[in-house]
């Protein structure tokens, strides 16, 4: 009968869990975003900092509308007061210490209570990141804004998809 060594026992069972290693963060698709109101946008995997960004559409390659603040891989979540006007499609990336994008779903933002945050559209200094913070996949732009609020809501996690 053939014994393998343990170090050939050790190689085989790393080979095995490499790909859970290297697997890319996911950002999660938000099942509705109403304006003014807060949501959390759910992720997970992350490596190091996560950076989570908003984008128009499917324009993925376009500066983002919203830049989030570097997270902390652990919380999961970032809570966001939504700061875009009624219609806009929006899907969320997030990029990590991977070097790996990867996006959600599209979602609509539909009208909420009131409109009142929409003069933070311009830039909020609690969710504002400076182009010395983005990975350097992302591209900075001074028309783009970004926006964090506080607080919770029942708008979690959906599905995950792809941007084509």
């Amino acid at each position: 009968m053939f014994h393998p060594c343990p170090p050939l026992l050790f190689l085989l069972a790393a080979l095995v869990s490499l790909p859970h290693l290297i697997r890319a963060a996911t950002v999660y698709t938000p099942v509705a975003l109403f304006q003014c109101q807060n949501v959390q946008i759910k992720y997970d995997t992350a490596q190091g900092k996560p950076y989570l960004f908003a984008f128009q559409g499917k324009d993925t390659s376009a500066a983002p509308l919203v830049k989030f603040p570097a997270q902390d891989a652990s919380s999961g979540s970032v809570t966001w007061k939504v700061n875009q006007p009624v219609g806009t499609v929006l899907t969320f990336a997030i990029n990590d210490d991977s070097g790996q994008m990867n996006f959600s779903g599209q979602v609509t933002v539909q009208q909420g209570d009131n409109g009142d945050c929409l003069s933070d559209y311009s830039a909020s200094s609690d969710g504002s990141s400076s182009s010395s913070t983005l990975p350097p996949s992302i591209g900075t732009s001074s028309s783009s804004t970004s926006s964090s609020g506080t607080g919770s809501s029942s708008n979690t996690a959906g599905s995950t998809g792809t941007v084509s």
